[in-house]
């Protein structure tokens, strides 16, 4: 389903987050974001598993280059992490993603790791998908 809520940099759930609060690398912040692909507000349930096991969670953006999983599950930054994205369709499609920086008690962001063609025509697709 595609949901448009607002951006929700730099608040999440109602809360202001302040840059402090990103736990990130290399300077990158959430507040300061110089994305080159647009994000879209879309909520897609999502299984994904890293080094802490498997969790479930869902999308609250998503681009061509990556999405922020709304999760309480804690992640490492830099950490390399399986995602399985439920399609509109239902249909499921796993990737591969490495996780660009965490919002404690929120989520984090994760860029996506070499995307099949096939799986960019599928992404490419959700987010051209005019509001339904």
């Amino acid at each position: 389903m595609r949901v448009t809520c607002g951006t929700w940099v730099p608040t999440i759930r109602g809360k202001r987050i302040e840059e402090s609060e990103v736990q990130g690398h290399r300077g990158y912040s959430v507040v300061n974001d110089r994305r080159q692909l647009k994000r879209e507000p879309i909520f897609l349930d999502v299984l994904w598993e890293g080094s802490g096991g498997k969790h479930e969670a869902r999308t609250s953006d998503i681009s061509l280059g990556g999405c922020f999983v709304d999760t309480i599950g804690q992640v490492a930054v830099g950490e390399t992490i399986t995602l399985k994205l439920c399609l509109p369709t239902g249909e499921w499609i796993e990737l591969q993603g490495e996780v660009r920086y965490e919002l404690p008690r929120f989520g984090f962001g994760v860029s996506f790791l070499s995307l099949s063609v096939e799986n960019q025509k599928k992404l490419f697709a959700l987010i051209k998908t005019p509001n339904e």
